[in-house]
């Protein structure tokens, strides 16, 4: 995959930019037009897909068509089966005052969208940015991940030969193009990647006053209380941390808490766990994927070389063959793996007094994009809702990610910004606020102001708003009657 000269980029998003002036965009079913290429690009080239996620971040055939591949139909088809409602204007009360009027939402697309897509969901986190770009009406410039070689090579040259070449452009390549493309005029920025780079992003953002959706990431908690059902919370856990890319994932359990009574018993029944799930010897194993890039391996490894953890379980690495084993260990909050995210294969095991501890903890950290809260309802529960966090799960790990009736995105350092179904068409959409006025209005609103005009609009102000809503309607229907009687009648 050929970098982009940093010359062509202003002409790129120019071109970008003719396109949405077009008014190509606004079409209904142009834009369904679009999904569905998407879609059946991803069907019709399923091997090349497999191959090139494969090549990547190894894994098995459940991973990376049952998760990476099948999430593009899943987001893809619900947004054709609902663009037509969701593009359309949503009627809104008025207010009494306002009358005689009428008032709605109108989704609007931005523009140009520049969207930066991520490395470890190459495909997924490439085209479902796209397309819920494209359902809401715009054009895309898209920013592939250049350590995800593959998968980024097949979307390169698979999706000129499926849409409309009006619909987006590509920039390739690395930091050097991705600084460049920055610097250009964008109506919407999505990016998908780590805190410090989205720092970096939301700082260029602001040089146009560009609105942002950043999917960042963080330390996700997985709490383990005393009174969960320990077998479920660890195969639970261990599923989301390794069995999901290796813990390369945003939401991922980046460490467990717990507490001294029951520490000895979650770190049992995870090695338990992980020799079931993985086998005695998890570098033969097809379900353990590998890391992205030698320099990535070799960052995790390191979190190894510290004397204040315990390796329970694994360790074994080697860093040139991108290969970490899933590896357990006993922390300190002082240890190398509790001071950055790992976005990697290492699960540390952090011990506390209480739950109490472990809310005060996490609560005292950056707020993470995932916290995953295990034990009885009310107890997970109250963890849930005295802590911060872009999402949660109660007795489980990942899981909110998949249910597009759920917004997902990060709060504070792990992100800004939601998207998924139908919470990503209005976030790639401007929802523009519209009042329509008919028939005349009353001396109230006008000069001269008199004491007599104050007070009448203090009494319809306080006025109970559901009965103020209701004689508004009545109003609104009696004004209605009187222009039809008036004009056609």
């Amino acid at each position: 995959m050929s970098d982009t000269p940093v010359v062509e980029i202003p002409k790129i998003v120019g071109l970008a930019r003719a396109s949405f002036d077009s008014g190509v965009t606004a079409s209904k079913e142009w834009r369904k037009k679009q999904i569905n290429a998407v879609m059946a690009m991803v069907r019709e080239n399923m091997d090349v897909f497999m191959k090139a996620l494969k090549d990547d971040l190894g894994g098995n055939d459940f991973w990376c068509e049952g998760v990476e591949l099948e999430t593009v139909f899943i987001e893809g088809k619900e947004m054709v089966n609902n663009l037509d409602a969701w593009s359309s204007p949503r009627k809104v009360g008025t207010p009494l005052l306002n009358l005689p009027a009428w008032s709605s939402v109108n989704p609007e697309p931005f523009g140009v969208v520049l969207s930066i897509s991520p490395w470890n969901y190459p495909v997924s986190l490439c085209l479902v940015p796209l397309m819920t770009a494209l359902a809401a009406g715009n054009v895309v410039v898209i920013k592939p991940s250049e350590l995800s070689v593959h998968s980024s090579q097949a979307i390169v040259d698979l999706l000129p030969k499926y849409l409309d070449q009006d619909a987006y452009q590509f920039v390739t390549g690395n930091h050097v193009q991705a600084g460049a493309v920055l610097k250009e005029k964008f109506d919407f920025i999505h990016y998908t990647g780590g805190t410090n780079v989205g720092k970096i992003v939301y700082k260029a953002a602001a040089e146009h006053m560009t609105p942002v959706l950043l999917e960042l990431g963080g330390k996700s908690p997985a709490i383990v209380s005393p009174s969960c059902s320990l077998d479920d919370a660890c195969k639970r856990i261990a599923w989301g941390k390794w069995t999901m890319n290796m813990g390369q994932t945003c939401i991922s359990p980046d460490y467990i808490i717990t507490t001294a009574d029951m520490a000895e018993k979650v770190i049992a029944k995870m090695k338990e766990v992980m020799v079931q799930f993985y086998s005695e010897t998890p570098k033969e194993s097809d379900d353990v994927s590998r890391i992205i890039s030698v320099r990535h391996a070799e960052r995790i490894a390191s979190m190894l070389d510290d004397p204040t953890i315990t390796i329970e379980q694994g360790g074994e690495n080697e860093a040139s063959a991108r290969y970490i084993a899933p590896t357990l260990v006993r922390a300190t909050v002082d240890s190398k793996c509790m001071r950055e995210e790992i976005f990697g294969p290492i699960l540390p095991v952090i011990v506390v007094d209480s739950v109490d501890d472990a809310v005060a903890y996490i609560k005292q950290g950056e707020k993470p994009l995932a916290l995953y809260a295990f034990g009885s309802s009310a107890e997970a529960n109250s963890i849930v809702s005295r802590t911060s966090s872009g999402g949660a799960c109660v007795n489980d790990v990942c899981m909110h990610c998949g249910n597009s009736e759920l917004p997902f995105g990060g709060v504070g350092n792990s992100g800004i910004g939601a998207y998924h179904g139908k919470y990503g068409f209005d976030t790639f959409s401007h929802l523009k606020a519209v009042l329509q006025k008919g028939g005349s209005d009353p001396a109230l609103r006008y000069p001269p102001y008199t004491p007599f005009k104050l007070n009448t609009l203090k009494r319809l102000r306080s006025i109970d708003g559901a009965l103020l809503k209701q004689v508004g309607i009545a109003i609104a229907v009696l004004v209605a009657a009187w222009y039809y009687q008036k004009h056609y009648a």
